[in-house]
């Protein structure tokens, strides 16, 4: 067991910065970021629940509505990125579909456990099969529906 006993103030604020930097605090530019569809109701609500649930701040919200080139370095067209949901995790890999899901809610209290339970690969596959096969054309659906106003957005046949 240790006793840090500050000599003055000053130290003690060195200390707690050093403290921090010892238990793997992460730079602002390493948060996890989830790239969702700002015009959908269904997903709206699910993302407002999960920004209540982020009070660390520790994932980036990027709406693709605002934002539609959002994920054109990655080779994305912005049809293929509102087909299923996409995060990047902290340490850079992007993550399609449940195991996006997944990766975001490992970040958020409360669902931490959830995404264990989807960490077994054939858990993992099964799930997203299932998301793949009642989310596939979503937007194209959408935008065929008039609810979107972004040229060329309804082509969903230039997925990655």
């Amino acid at each position: 067991m240790f006793v840090i006993i500050p000599v003055a103030v000053s130290h003690l604020v060195v200390f707690i910065g050093a403290s921090r930097e010892m238990a793997g605090a992460e730079p602002e530019a390493m948060k996890t970021t989830m790239y969702y569809d700002g015009g959908c109701p269904v997903c709206m609500r699910g993302v407002r629940h999960w920004r209540r649930l982020d009070w660390a701040r520790r994932i980036e919200w990027v709406d693709l509505i605002e934002y539609p080139d959002a994920l054109a370095a990655e080779g994305i067209s912005f049809a293929a990125a509102m087909d299923a949901l996409h995060v990047r995790r902290r340490d850079g890999r992007l993550m399609v579909g449940v195991p996006a899901f997944a990766a975001l809610w490992s970040e958020l209290p409360g669902y931490r456990l959830l995404s264990l339970l989807l960490s077994p690969p054939w858990m993992m596959a099964m799930a997203d099969r299932f998301y793949r096969v009642t989310h596939r054309g979503r937007y194209a659906r959408r935008c065929r529906d008039g609810a979107c106003d972004i040229a060329g957005a309804a082509r969903s046949d230039d997925r990655v």
